[in-house]
């Protein structure tokens, strides 16, 4: 795994994080919500990108592997 990098805006507050994309799918498969990445395009368009839980369980995970 390589070190995480951060967008910054331009204050220099962290509004973003860089994965590399074994990272990324290691993530959606611990936290169970690769299944609703592979939902169809006009389905997904017309429901937010992630339930509340599932945004709470994210940023839970990649704040305890030290991303945020």
């Amino acid at each position: 795994m390589s070190e995480p990098r951060f967008v910054v805006d331009q204050a220099g507050n962290r509004v973003g994080v860089l994965l590399d994309i074994d990272e990324y799918n290691r993530l959606l498969e611990a936290s169970g919500i690769r299944e609703s990445v592979s939902v169809p395009d006009e389905e997904r368009a017309s429901r937010p990108a992630y339930t509340p839980e599932e945004k709470k369980l994210m940023e839970d995970r990649l704040e305890s592997l030290g991303y945020l």
